[in-house]
């Protein structure tokens, strides 16, 4: 009868708007960007950690922008072929990247993403987690380069215990 029939209509639309809620409250509370393209890799969505990891005041400097024009250009032929490779499903895992902020100046990213589906198994868009990694790459640099100083010291300390003994 109808009024069963408006209270399933209420039902699934208080449903739908939760969910609404929940992928809000996702998307807002990560620390890591999450951006949503279209099949094509055009910008759709994106969390407030984009704005600030891409160093952009507005969504709408985001949004409708491929997302490769976010890297360094000579990064941005491999993310065209790596995405074409995710969607075949022949591209696992993470991937890393050189991204560039509207000053110009280039940061290191760690990239996540999955093709979403429609029932028909077809692309109907990529979810993105986009990590900035600059920091835990300084600090590796900066370790091994420690390393590399701690193993010239043993060699010369080394050299002088046999030169000592001589």
């Amino acid at each position: 009868d109808l009024a069963d029939e408006i209270a399933r209509h209420k039902q699934a639309r208080d449903a739908l708007q939760q969910s609404e809620e929940r992928y809000r409250s996702i998307v807002n509370a990560s620390p890591d960007d999450i951006t949503i393209t279209d099949p094509d890799g055009r910008v759709l969505l994106v969390s407030p950690a984009a704005l600030k990891m891409f160093g952009c005041e507005r969504e709408s400097d985001l949004i409708g922008r491929p997302l490769t024009d976010l890297l360094v250009p000579e990064d941005r032929p491999r993310a065209l072929a790596n995405m074409a490779r995710k969607r075949q499903g022949r591209l696992a895992g993470t991937t890393e990247y050189r991204a560039l902020r509207p000053d110009g100046s280039p940061f290191e990213i760690e990239v996540n993403s999955e093709f979403m589906r429609g029932a028909d198994g077809s692309p109907t868009g990529l979810v993105v987690i986009i990590r900035d990694v600059t920091e835990r790459k300084q600090a590796q640099l900066e370790k091994e380069k420690l390393e590399a100083q701690n193993r010239q010291l043993q060699k010369a300390e080394s050299l002088g215990r046999m030169a000592g003994a001589i």
